[in-house]
């Protein structure tokens, strides 16, 4: 990977659209409102599928709108407005989320077919209408369409989406609310087996139950002073050997632990991916009745700090970390440690040290490039 290409991956969303889209469809149950209508020509009349009524504006000068409110959160990704006659010239575009009402897009004049949007996870949207030209404003069909990627979107009301088998989100990005404490629980919950892919997750986690596989995954801590303690956690079981796959993907920002396993003689299998923030380590293996934690790092790029060094493993819970291709951004022998090893000593966890080419570190120095800024 070459400089250039290694900094443009440290931002989360360049990846986003990498993925095939599904075929938008129209949001069904929204919820029509106006600033104001004409006699006559209310609102619900560019809602009801019918070309030859319409809502009229109550008036030629700016600040008309026709807003649509949905049951659920969706993916919008376009606006059908009908004219019968062009008289739309200046308008803008809002979505709604968390109660706040947000511009997306502005222009003039409105386009036949869709008015295509930047994809917007929102409860409603809004057309504000800011100049016209022959006559108040007329229109006789309004309509959002949605993405299919909103299958990604947890219930209203709750936190959490159960993957049972895989779920493509197809470049979704998805915020949980700023928190202080740390995320309120995992964005997603993948069962035993399922994957995820193309998705961008702010202020959140995934708990896997089991094994489980991510791919083209993205983190990004937004909250001020928010230390997140994973991005993924495993829940821990009693049947051993449930191995977590994070194929592609980056993470930027505070945390703890990147993944936490905690299922015996499981492995963590890491590759193609881009760290660039604050944290601990890569890995954390817990509780500590679990063992035989594997490790293995293949073309991960590192352009942050990890304090406690990039994997740390324990000898006496023959734990095992296999290296190969590490980048580290101006990286000097012993900074960070690559494979820190770590021991119980006086009941305490400490460190002992990093280590080479040993029976519980499969890394040597050719195995780890310094690259730049």
């Amino acid at each position: 990977m070459q400089n250039g290409a290694f900094r443009l991956l440290l931002v989360c969303c360049v990846l986003l659209l990498a993925a095939p889209v599904r075929a938008d469809v129209p949001v069904p149950g929204a919820r029509i409102s106006a600033s104001g209508a004409a006699p006559g020509y209310s609102a619900s009349q560019a809602a009801d599928a019918n070309p030859d009524t319409r809502w009229v504006a109550e008036s030629t000068e700016g600040g008309n709108w026709l807003a649509l409110e949905f049951t659920a959160p969706v993916l919008v990704t376009a606006l059908r407005v009908s004219e019968p006659q062009p008289r739309i010239r200046v308008w803008r575009v809002e979505v709604l989320r968390d109660g706040r009402w947000r511009q997306v897009q502005a222009g003039s004049g409105i386009p036949q077919g869709k008015l295509v949007i930047p994809p917007s996870l929102t409860e409603g949207v809004r057309l504000h209408i800011d100049s016209t030209r022959g006559g108040a404003a007329q229109v006789s069909e309004f309509a959002a369409w949605a993405s299919g990627r909103s299958a990604c979107v947890p219930p209203t009301g709750e936190i959490t989406l159960n993957v049972a088998r895989d779920l493509d989100c197809a470049g979704l990005v998805i915020s949980q609310p700023c928190n202080r404490l740390g995320p309120a629980g995992p964005l997603f919950m993948l069962a035993d087996g399922a994957t995820l892919r193309n998705v961008t997750l702010i202020d959140s986690y995934v708990s896997c139950d089991g094994a489980c596989t991510l791919e083209n995954v993205h983190w990004r801590i937004n909250c001020p002073s928010v230390v997140q303690q994973s991005a993924v956690i495993q829940s821990a079981s009693e049947s051993g050997g449930r191995d977590v796959t994070i194929a592609g993907g980056s993470a930027f920002g505070r945390f703890g632990a990147l993944f936490r396993i905690n299922t015996t003689a499981s492995t963590l299998n890491l590759r193609q991916f881009v760290f660039s923030g604050y944290g601990e380590t890569i890995n954390a293996f817990a509780p500590d009745t679990a063992r035989q934690m594997r490790l293995r790092l293949d073309e991960v790029s590192l352009a942050g700090t990890l304090r406690g060094g990039v994997v740390q493993v324990r000898p006496d819970k023959q734990d095992h970390a296999w290296i190969r291709r590490l980048r580290i951004v101006g990286y000097r022998r012993g900074s960070p440690l690559v494979c820190n090893l770590l021991g119980v000593q006086q009941e305490r966890l400490m460190s002992f040290g990093e280590q080479w080419q040993s029976d519980f570190c499969d890394v040597g120095p050719d195995d780890v490039q310094a690259a730049k800024d």
